[in-house]
C-alpha cells in the first residue's frame, strides 16, 4: 500500500508542473490516477476492505494523508482555472468535490462491477460532461467539446 500511495503522491506532485489548460490538468490527474487505480487492482481491493471495513484488528494506514493531498490538488487546479476565466466563479469545494465524484464513480464500478465496463474513455466522457457545465464560454462555444 505505501508503494502505491508513494506513486500517488508522485503524480498529484507532478500535477502543478503539468502543462496545459485547466480541463486538461484535470483529465490528465483523474485519468493517471485511475491508471494507477487500475495497475494495482487487488491492492486498491485490500485498500477498501480496510478502510471501509470494520477497524478492529486492521493495519493502521493513514489513507485520510493521500486523500486529502488529492483533494487539494484538485481544488487548487480549480481555484487556478476560476482564476485563470478558464471556469465559471463558483465555490471551488463543491466543482472539486464533481470532478472528484468522476474518478471516484469510475474506480468504484470497476471494483463492484468491472462488467459494466467503465474504462478510461468511460471516465473521458464523464469529465467531458461535467467540463461542458462548468467550463466558461470562449468565442461563441460551451467548454471542451471534444
Amino acid at each position: 500500500m505505501e508503494e502505491t500511495f508513494s506513486k500517488l503522491g508522485q503524480l498529484i506532485d507532478d500535477t502543478a508542473s503539468y502543462q496545459g489548460t485547466t480541463q486538461e490538468k484535470l483529465k490528465h490527474l483523474c485519468t493517471q490516477t485511475f491508471s494507477l487505480f487500475l495497475e494495482n487492482l487487488e491492492v486498491a481491493r485490500v485498500m477498501y476492505s480496510i478502510y471501509y471495513g470494520p477497524q478492529q484488528g486492521a493495519p493502521f494506514f493513514d489513507f485520510d494523508s493521500y486523500h486529502l493531498k488529492l483533494i487539494r490538488a484538485v481544488r487548487q487546479v480549480v481555484e487556478e482555472g476560476i482564476g485563470q476565466e478558464e471556469l465559471y466563479p463558483g465555490n471551488p469545494e463543491h466543482i472539486s468535490w464533481v470532478v472528484l465524484g468522476a474518478l471516484i464513480v469510475a474506480m468504484d464500478l470497476r471494483l463492484t462491477h468491472p462488467e459494466w465496463g467503465l474504462d478510461h474513455a468511460g471516465l473521458g466522457e464523464m469529465l467531458t460532461l461535467i467540463f461542458r457545465g462548468i467550463a466558461k464560454e470562449k468565442n461563441g462555444e460551451k467548454g471542451d467539446q471534444s
